[in-house]
């Protein structure tokens, strides 16, 4: 027997030596206590599972996800009557909700009306003798935001959208706490609206029938955030609408590569101007439309001083063309006006193309592609009838 208890040491010695070369910590334990069941290993131990850290707004509340584990021999002692506490320090917190289930070894629980930001808590049982304990190596931090995130819109795959088309706009916004969710409005009301919360985050959706009297108008998505102490935080994001009438629609697809940030100009009334930037010898790297008397955003790289064309009252764009490489940039860029008149650009190098509308009424009206820090990369165009609005404005927040 002697004999056999030595070589049951010597083994003991062996495996364990063998595990501290090639084992981390929590296999060599897991191994050892599979391995040698009987003889005092215990995996179990203390220990709260908490996010390093979570963030709320001054004043309002957070929860906390909780769960903890103990030794096997204090689960006995684990009761319904147990009492669960966090603790800053030494000092106990009362502004909060337990709603965890202690014998199910959750231990969630909601901080109300947080003031001070950046500070540590514990979570800490009493079962009474002989289980008391503080998990205080696993405190959580709560951080405190000046303001809310600002929310998230999901946009229409297709920047520019048909009249008359049904369009689903999305807007995510975070929920600091779950008891008191931030509200979700659309600005304006264009049509049916729904709300969902799950976990952190609260989503609406607004679905509505798109019509030209809604293009260039910004829609808004505001989220409200009323904190139980009685103060009120509002935050939002835009989205400028661009719509086309379907009656004198038409789309010239895009050309040339597929690479890049996509855009799409936008504007009210009738293009009435156009310049161009060009590398010379080289590529197009960038242009800018003119709406009625306002310049659209310049799409691209500007370089130098710009090509222009002037539309006189009345004229309008009714030809696109160029030169393209496929896998590079756009190369040459040539308007065409209802006068005659032409805006040449660019270099004559690579594969021609030429956009027009399918409608003799018709002008152009959008220019939608992608393009990166050197350069227009596609381009295609779209054509409609311009119509004047009546009874949208402008909608900011």
């Amino acid at each position: 027997m002697h004999s056999v208890l030595l070589f049951a040491a010597a083994w003991v010695a062996c495996l364990a030596k063998l595990l501290d070369e090639n084992m981390t910590g929590s296999w060599k334990l897991f191994l050892l206590c599979s391995l040698l069941q009987g003889a005092g290993c215990n995996a179990a131990e203390f220990e709260a599972l908490v996010p390093a850290s979570v963030t709320t707004l001054i004043g309002s509340c957070v929860s906390v996800p909780c769960s903890f584990t103990v030794p096997d021999q204090y689960k006995v002692n684990l009761h319904p009557g147990c009492i669960p506490t966090w603790k800053k320090d030494e000092i106990t917190i009362s502004a909060t909700t337990f709603r965890g289930n202690l014998t199910a070894y959750n231990c969630t629980t909601t901080f109300n009306n947080v003031l001070e930001d950046n500070v540590q808590y514990y979570f800490r049982i009493d079962c009474g003798n002989p289980f008391r304990y503080n998990f205080n190596k696993n405190p959580v931090t709560i951080r405190i935001k000046g303001l809310p995130d600002a929310p998230r819109l999901t946009t229409p795959k297709d920047p520019v959208v048909e009249e008359g088309t049904p369009v689903e706009l999305g807007c995510s916004a975070p929920s600091y706490c779950d008891t008191h969710p931030p509200t979700v409005t659309w600005t304006p009301a264009l049509g049916l609206s729904t709300q969902l919360q799950q976990n952190d985050t609260v989503t609406s959706t607004l679905t509505f029938k798109v019509s030209h009297l809604h293009h260039g108008n910004n829609v808004s998505c505001t989220a409200a955030y009323y904190i139980p102490s009685g103060k009120k935080t509002v935050t939002s994001t835009r989205y400028q609408l661009s719509i086309l009438s379907n009656e004198y629609y038409s789309y010239s697809p895009a050309l040339g590569s597929g690479g890049g940030t996509p855009f799409v100009t936008s504007g009210e009334g009738s293009i009435t101007g156009v310049k161009v930037w060009e590398q010379p010898g080289n590529h197009i790297t960038g242009f800018q439309l003119r709406y009625g008397t306002r310049w659209d955003r310049a799409v691209g790289r500007v370089v130098h001083a710009p090509l222009r064309l002037d539309l006189f009252e009345g004229e309008t764009i009714t030809q696109v063309s160029g030169k393209y490489r496929s896998a590079n940039y756009i190369y040459q860029l040539i308007f065409v006006t209802s006068r005659g008149r032409s805006l040449i650009t660019g270099v004559p190098f690579e594969t021609s193309f030429n956009f027009y509308p399918e409608h003799a009424e018709a002008e152009l009206r959008l220019l939608s592609g992608r393009f990166d820090s050197n350069g227009i990369r596609s381009l295609g165009a779209h054509w409609g009838v311009f119509q004047e609005a009546t009874g949208y404005g402008n909608n900011t927040t």
